[in-house]
C-alpha cells in the first residue's frame, strides 16, 4: 500500500499541471518545419505517413546508429525555456525537478508520429504516468540515450507514457478497467504480474503487437532519450494465438500532458484520429465491436476501413481537445481463412527491469524519498491531508448495444480529416475551473504537510528555496 500512497501524494503534488490551468500548445498531424535544432543537424526525415498524415515510424538521421541526438538548446542551462517546441517544469515543480542536474528539466518535442512495435508493461510511475516498454519496429525512433532491455543492444525501447487521471481513471470498458485494476495490484505489490496478464492474457510477460500515435520527442529531464508522451492513441493486440483472428484494446483522444516535469496541455487540432491495426491480408476481415465507451454521448461509433498498405484503420471522431475527450474500443477481427501478415519485429518482454544507464536522481525519486523518509505517524497525517479528486475529468460512458458486427469498407485513399464536432448544450461539460481549484488545494495541502514535517527545509533544497515554496503552499490554502 505504501507505493499506492506515494502515488497519491505525488498526484496531488502535481495538481497544478492539470489541463484546467495548463497553457495550451497546439499541434497538427502534418509534419512542420519548426523542428528543434540539434547538434550535428540531426533531423527526422518525413519519409512515410500514417493514415492521419503524421510521420510513420520516425527515424533520426545521422550516424552511427542509433545516433546521439542532443537538442542545441540543451547544451546550456535555461536555453530551452520559452522555445515553442519545449515543455518544462515551472513553479515549485521546477524546484523539485532540478534535483536532476540536467540543463533542461523537461521535454523537447518533435512531431506527432505513429510507431508500430511490441508493447509490454513497465510501471505506474510516482508522477501518475502509466509507462509501457515499446520495442519499435526496426529500432525506429531510438537514440543513443534510449535504454535497452536486459542489457541487449539489439532490444532498445521507447517509453509510451500517458497520465492516469487523463486516461485510466476514466475508462469504462472491461479491457481498460482490468488494466487499471491490474496496475493497482502491481502498485500494491500484491500481484506484480497482473498487468502482463491483461496485455497478453495467454502469454503473460511476452510483448504484444501494438501501435501508438502521440507526441514524439526527447525526455531531457532524463538524458534526452526518445519517447511518445503524451500518447494520443494506443492499440494493443491482446489475443493473437489464432492465426485467423485477433482482438484489440484501443483508446483515442486529441490532447494530453507530459508528466510532472512539464506545464503544457498538448492539444492535437483534429476532429478525427485514425488508428491503424498493422495486419495486412488479401482482403478485409470481419469486424465485431465488443465494447465502446466515450466521454460524450454525441460521439459516433468508430468506423472501420481496410487499406491494402495500412491494414485495418479505425477512425474515431472527436470534439475539440479543450473538452478533454476520450474514447475506448475493444475490437475483434475475423480474417476467415487468411493468415494476415504482421508489420513489426517480434520482441520479448524483460524478465527483470531493464538495466538502465546510470542517471542522477530525478523528481520521481526525490518525491519518493521525501515521503518514505517520514515515520509512520507523520506519513499517515500526510496521507490524510492529501485531497485527490476522484473524477479529475468527466468519466467515459459505456455504450449499450454491443457486441455488434460492423461493416468494414475497403478503401484506396482516406477522406480529409474533419474538424472537431461541437458539444451540444444538453451534454455535461467538464468543469475545468472546479477541477483546477480542487487539485490546486490538494497540491498545496500535500506540500504544506511535507513542509511541516521537514520544518520548511525540504531534502536537498537550500533554505531560501524551501521557504519560498512552503510559504506559497500555505498562502494557497489560506485563500
Amino acid at each position: 500500500m505504501l507505493r499506492r500512497f506515494l502515488m497519491l501524494t505525488v498526484l496531488s503534488l502535481w495538481g497544478i499541471a492539470v489541463v484546467g490551468c495548463a497553457p495550451v500548445q497546439h499541434w497538427t498531424v502534418t509534419p512542420s518545419n519548426a523542428l528543434p535544432p540539434t547538434q550535428g543537424g540531426i533531423t527526422i526525415p518525413p519519409t512515410y505517413s500514417d493514415p492521419n498524415g503524421a510521420i510513420f515510424n520516425p527515424s533520426f538521421s545521422g550516424n552511427p546508429r542509433p545516433p546521439d541526438v542532443l537538442p542545441t538548446c540543451d547544451t546550456q542551462a535555461n536555453a530551452c525555456d520559452g522555445q515553442p517546441y519545449a515543455d518544462g517544469a515551472r513553479g515549485f515543480r521546477k524546484l523539485i525537478c532540478s534535483v536532476d542536474k540536467a540543463n533542461f528539466h523537461g521535454h523537447v518535442n518533435w512531431e506527432v508520429a505513429t510507431l508500430v512495435g511490441r508493447a509490454s508493461w513497465e510501471s505506474w510511475n510516482y508522477d501518475g504516468d502509466f509507462n509501457l516498454y515499446f520495442q519499435p519496429q526496426g529500432g525506429n525512433g531510438v537514440t543513443k540515450s534510449n535504454d535497452v532491455i536486459d542489457g541487449d543492444s539489439s532490444r532498445p525501447y521507447i517509453e509510451l507514457e500517458f497520465y492516469q487521471p487523463e486516461t485510466m481513471d476514466r475508462m469504462s470498458t472491461d479491457a481498460w478497467t482490468e488494466l487499471q485494476t491490474a496496475a493497482q495490484a502491481w502498485a500494491d505489490e500484491a500481484d506484480p504480474e497482473a498487468p502482463d496478464r491483461v496485455i497478453n492474457p495467454k502469454h503473460p510477460g511476452a510483448p504484444s503487437l501494438a501501435v501508438a500515435t502521440g507526441l514524439f520527442g526527447l525526455d531531457c529531464e532524463h538524458g534526452c532519450p526518445s519517447e511518445v508522451h503524451p500518447v494520443y492513441a494506443l492499440g494493443i493486440e491482446t489475443e493473437s494465438d489464432d492465426p485467423h483472428a485477433d482482438k484489440w484494446m484501443i483508446f483515442a483522444r486529441n490532447w494530453g500532458t507530459e508528466g510532472f516535469c512539464s506545464n503544457k496541455n498538448h492539444v492535437l487540432d483534429v476532429g478525427a484520429l485514425r488508428v491503424m491495426i498493422p495486419r495486412i491480408g488479401a482482403a478485409a476481415p470481419k469486424a465485431t465491436i465488443l465494447e465502446f465507451a466515450s466521454t460524450y454521448r454525441q460521439a459516433p461509433v468508430p468506423t472501420i476501413e481496410y487499406h491494402a498498405s495500412y491494414g485495418v484503420v479505425v477512425t474515431f471522431l472527436l470534439p475539440p481537445g479543450k473538452t478533454s475527450p476520450l474514447q475506448e474500443l475493444v475490437l475483434s477481427l475475423d480474417w476467415g481463412e487468411q493468415s494476415p501478415a504482421i508489420a513489426g519485429t517480434p520482441g520479448s518482454s524483460p524478465s527483470q527491469p531493464p538495466k538502465a544507464n546510470a542517471q542522477p536522481a530525478d523528481a520521481d525519486l526525490y518525491l519518493k524519498r521525501a515521503a518514505t523518509d517520514l515515520d509512520k505517524g507523520p506519513r499517515i497525517e500526510l496521507q490524510n491531508s492529501v485531497s485527490v479528486t476522484a473524477a479529475t475529468h468527466r468519466s467515459n460512458e459505456l455504450r449499450t448495444g454491443f457486441p455488434q458486427q460492423v461493416p468494414v469498407t475497403t478503401v484506396t485513399s482516406f477522406a480529409p480529416i474533419p474538424p472537431p464536432f461541437a458539444i451540444t448544450s444538453n451534454q455535461p461539460r467538464i468543469d475545468l475551473g472546479a477541477i483546477n481549484q480542487s487539485k490546486t488545494r490538494g497540491d498545496a495541502a500535500a506540500l504544506a504537510a511535507l513542509c511541516e514535517r521537514y520544518k520548511d527545509v525540504l531534502p536537498d533544497r537550500d533554505l531560501s528555496a524551501s521557504a519560498a515554496v512552503c510559504n506559497d503552499a500555505r498562502k494557497t490554502l489560506a485563500k
